[in-house]
């Protein structure tokens, strides 16, 4: 799952993990995401990463004799750098890349208005995030470079390049330049992957389409295959076979850090007896390689474990009725109405999932895995997000990582605590997710997942 909240930066939208506290991750994210994606390009084409904000540099004097040059290198059959040099490197101008047969639709001021209008949206989203853009931060100085590497093979592009004022207004005429990706020569060779003994995150056949994701404990492999004709692989167990082509779009490979971008290939989904899945996948990648994946899922004993949980002056006690693991959280109301429309026990197992997701992202699972009779400290756990209000607490039964059971939810409304005689309490270490950074707090004294005092 580590890569599922990165999903949504397809928009292009970074922010600092120090900057806000750890969000869950989304769900059914990934054809949504990149369907937004698609449907706000407006007629930008290709779209480079947005800027990091920067303290603008006011534009001089416009000049309307601004010439470009410009110019591609490390051409591949999905990929190239674009290089784009200004006559003038104090002017602000505006740059990118569409194909060509969009490009020939376009006169000047309509690619100049159109540019606006997804710089107007762009805008809108880092506002809804609290971070004020104006059009001047999406304006280049200088000369510049990025590759892009969502091109298709054999396709004819246009490099569009254009001055513009602090107000996004044109000046000028529009520079265009057409480039042709080569090719697709695969290399011959083939790379094998074997995910096993792991639980898929998830079988999920929504809206038309699924997806299984799969990936190793130590986040060597990470996969995930999409497709668009609405195979539902949530059948009763049985000798269950399904072969299809992969959708390459919402589908991916990462080994390590390093991302596997899929060209075509199928994917057969087997399921077994005893409720076991197995996959395998035959897939041609951008880097020309053969990528044969097979994943298989473990055999998930259902758990007997029995959790009830209850609050009482700011501590929320959480009882059991064996010795078998379980994961818990706490979140707000508000945080849970965001994502989910009731209680019901499936709203609850998919909140209980995306937060045991989240946690695996960050590898943080086995600090909010316990086992037995367990309070928490409210206030300690929600640190400086600490509030009186309505929260909800969630809790099911794992087993090595995986919910093995119905999830179980408490809301509560929580107040500053009473005075208590904290003699007569067991003083247990509290754990809570700050910033993105696993604290574990002790005697009102917080410690990082190292041991060292957080300042």
């Amino acid at each position: 799952m580590k890569k599922f909240l990165s999903l949504f930066c397809a928009v292009m939208i970074v922010f600092s993990a120090s900057a806000a506290p750890l969000q869950k991750v989304a769900k059914s994210d990934l054809k949504t995401a990149k369907k937004e994606l698609k449907a706000n390009r407006n007629v930008l084409g290709l779209t480079k990463a947005m800027p990091v904000k920067k303290q603008a540099v006011k534009a001089p004097k416009a000049k309307k004799d601004l010439t470009f040059t410009l110019a591609t290198d490390e051409l591949q059959a999905f990929s190239a750098k674009i290089i784009v040099t200004p006559s003038d490197d104090q002017a602000t101008y505006y740059w990118g890349v569409m194909e060509k047969a969009q490009s020939d639709t376009l006169p000047d001021a309509a690619l100049a208005s159109s540019v606006k209008s997804s710089l107007d949206y762009y805008i809108m989203i880092y506002q809804y995030y609290g971070m004020e853009y104006t059009y001047a931060d999406f304006l280049s100085q200088g000369e510049e470079a990025y590759t892009f590497s969502d091109l298709e093979a054999e396709t004819v592009y246009t490099i569009y390049a254009m001055q513009m004022d602090e107000e996004a207004n044109l000046i000028g005429a529009v520079t265009r330049q057409n480039f042709t990706t080569p090719s697709f020569a695969p290399t011959g060779d083939t790379v094998r992957v074997a995910i096993s003994g792991l639980k898929f995150d998830d079988h999920v056949a929504d809206q038309g389409w699924w997806q299984i994701v799969g990936y190793s404990a130590d986040s060597t492999y990470y996969v995930s295959f999409s497709n668009a004709d609405g195979l539902d692989i949530t059948e009763p167990a049985g000798n269950y076979d399904y072969e299809t082509q992969m959708d390459p779009d919402y589908s991916v490979l990462y080994i390590g850090d390093e991302e596997i971008v899929f060209v075509s290939g199928s994917v057969v989904v087997s399921q077994n007896q005893d409720g076991t899945y197995h996959v395998y996948a035959d897939v041609l990648a951008k880097d020309g390689k053969v990528y044969i994946i097979t994943l298989d899922s473990k055999l998930v004993v259902p758990s007997d474990n029995t959790i009830t949980m209850s609050y009482n002056n700011g501590v929320l006690s959480i009882n059991t009725t064996n010795s078998d693991t379980y994961f818990y959280y706490i979140e707000t109301k508000e945080e849970y109405d965001e994502y989910e429309s009731d209680f019901s026990q499936a709203s609850i197992n998919e909140e209980a999932d995306a937060w045991i997701a989240t946690l695996k992202q960050y590898g943080y699972m086995s600090y909010f895995t316990v086992s037995g009779n367990y309070t928490i400290n409210v206030s300690e756990f929600l640190g400086q997000y600490n509030a009186e209000g309505e929260y909800v607490a969630l809790a099911a039964p794992v087993d090595d990582g995986d919910r093995n059971g119905e999830a179980v939810y408490l809301l509560f409304t929580h107040a500053w605590p009473e005075a208590i005689d904290n003699t007569a309490v067991e003083i247990k270490a509290t754990k809570a997710i700050r910033n993105g950074q696993l604290l574990i707090i002790k005697n009102g004294v917080e410690y990082n997942a190292q041991g060292a005092i957080v300042k």
